[in-house]
């Protein structure tokens, strides 16, 4: 259901208001204008907003938390990483007053798993009060939270414990037992969690085998040396073929540019000069000439 609500349009929408254009006339305006929604069918910016962002954080601060030893990591929602970063650059953070901040905050707390907090931070939003069935809502938004609060602390700490107790589990984040159990197998499943299920004592074991922070900037480091090296072999082999060589190869071999020959030197007692001028680098004509007027 998050999938879906984050694919929503977050601009005003067309038959929701009027854009100012000059270039449109009073008849195709007249036309708009007919195709306009009345307002009171008018759907709320703000809640839109606060849904698509809402359920931006619900997916993107699991995916942070399975992605934090990756080097790479794509962006699910970049309008909900400017908010992040926007906050992050403040020199002082307040409580929260506007409905970008709760969600900001909400994101913070449930990166260290702190579901309380982070539905509270959620449900005080105003904006929520505008749907027809409050309640329900309300208590899907806590039912999500607890449940993706739960992916965030298992992926956040899973290279920390050796074992979990499912039981443990439910108390702090207060869910049933088979509720728990069945997000944890779905994690197993889909391989975002490197783990398996004790049945009888009813404990996640961690597999141990994905690299650490260190291991994987490492290994990102030698990679991106790889692709430098390359790089350099690449304008190496550019700067000794030459630019002929190059245009010629682009050009399917053959020589692109034709040099034209040049003059050929003779010397005579010790001095040289071009074939066809005289001494002083002038035509013999003219040297010839000027000898015989004198």
């Amino acid at each position: 259901m998050s999938s879906h609500a984050h694919r929503i349009p977050v601009d005003p929408l067309p038959s929701q208001g009027l854009i100012a254009r000059h270039d449109r006339s009073v008849e195709q305006e007249k036309l708009e204008r007919r195709r306009q929604v009345p307002f009171h069918m008018h759907i709320n910016l703000e809640l839109m907003e606060c849904v698509y962002l809402t359920s931006a954080m619900l997916q993107e601060i699991p995916y942070m938390a399975a992605a934090e030893t990756e080097g790479r990591r794509r962006l699910i929602s970049k309008s909900f990483h400017h908010q992040l970063k926007y906050h992050e650059k403040q020199p002082l953070v307040g409580p929260p007053e506007s409905m970008r901040e709760h969600v900001v905050a909400a994101a913070h707390a449930m990166k260290k798993g702190k579901w309380k907090a982070c539905r509270d931070y959620i449900l005080s939003i105003k904006a929520w009060d505008l749907f027809i069935n409050v309640d329900a809502v309300k208590e899907m938004l806590a039912r999500k939270i607890q449940e993706e609060t739960l992916r965030t602390y298992i992926f956040s700490y899973s290279e920390i414990y050796d074992s979990l107790n499912l039981d443990r589990l439910s108390e702090m984040f207060d869910l049933p037992i088979k509720t728990v159990h069945s997000i944890v197998s779905k994690m197993i499943i889909k391989e975002d969690l490197l783990a398996s299920l004790d049945e009888p004592t009813q404990t996640i074991v961690m597999h141990h085998t994905k690299p650490n922070k260190l291991q994987s900037q490492a290994l990102l480091l030698a990679e991106k040396i790889g692709m430098l090296a390359e790089y350099n072999e690449e304008l190496m082999k550019l700067k000794h073929a030459g630019p002929w060589n190059v245009h010629s190869q682009q050009q399917g071999g053959g020589a692109p540019y034709q040099f034209r020959q040049m003059p050929a030197w003779h010397g005579q007692g010790g001095k040289y000069r071009r074939q066809g001028q005289g001494r002083q680098g002038k035509p013999h004509g003219m040297g010839q000439r000027r000898g015989l007027e004198s």
